[in-house]
């Protein structure tokens, strides 16, 4: 059976160390990011890399169990969450731009007979959910009183789109906001 993906692309003028400083700070998800209602590590006090598990629970989805399956510090992750029939990978890439900032990927893969239907009752909301993942990321925002890396940077001085890629503008600071 075939499989279903999802994807988005941000673009941020923070560098990747300060993304990675926000994206691999799981357990604070639920804190900014308003599609994550609760991220537990399966292993009270465990360090997020290769093999960390952690439950999920996001809203108007089923709750999921994630194990992480390649850590890259300020580079990204991938994480695969298995049910019956169906295997979903979620990888978050990041890549610094050669004039400075940095390249928010993120995709969900669904794989296994049943993805069909996963596309079919979560593809939309799916969709949604990673897009304002990797918004948040790159821009912060209103839905979570700008915790994101905006405030932790200090603001954007100015911000645009181009197609579905945001497109952020600012003179990084000193400690590389």
């Amino acid at each position: 059976m075939g499989g279903v993906k999802l994807s988005t692309e941000h673009v941020t003028s923070a560098a990747p160390e300060r993304v990675w400083e926000v994206l691999a700070d799981l357990e604070a998800w639920p804190v900014w990011l308003s599609t994550v209602d609760t991220l537990v590590p399966l292993t009270p006090g465990a360090t997020a890399g290769i093999g960390a598990t952690y439950v999920v629970t996001q809203p108007k989805l089923p709750k999921a169990t994630w194990t992480i399956t390649e850590w890259s510090p300020d580079a990204g992750f991938t994480w695969v969450s298995k049910a019956p029939g169906i295997t979903s990978t979620a990888t978050h890439t990041l890549t610094g731009l050669p004039r400075g900032g940095t390249r928010i990927e993120l995709s969900v893969d669904w794989a296994g007979p049943l993805a069909w239907l996963l596309r079919a009752a979560y593809g939309r909301l799916s969709q949604r959910y990673i897009d304002t993942e990797a918004r948040l990321l790159a821009v912060g925002g209103p839905e979570v009183g700008d915790a994101g890396l905006e405030s932790r940077c200090g603001g954007l001085a100015a911000r645009g789109a181009v197609g579905s890629m945001v497109v952020v503008v600012d003179v990084p600071d000193a400690d590389g906001c």
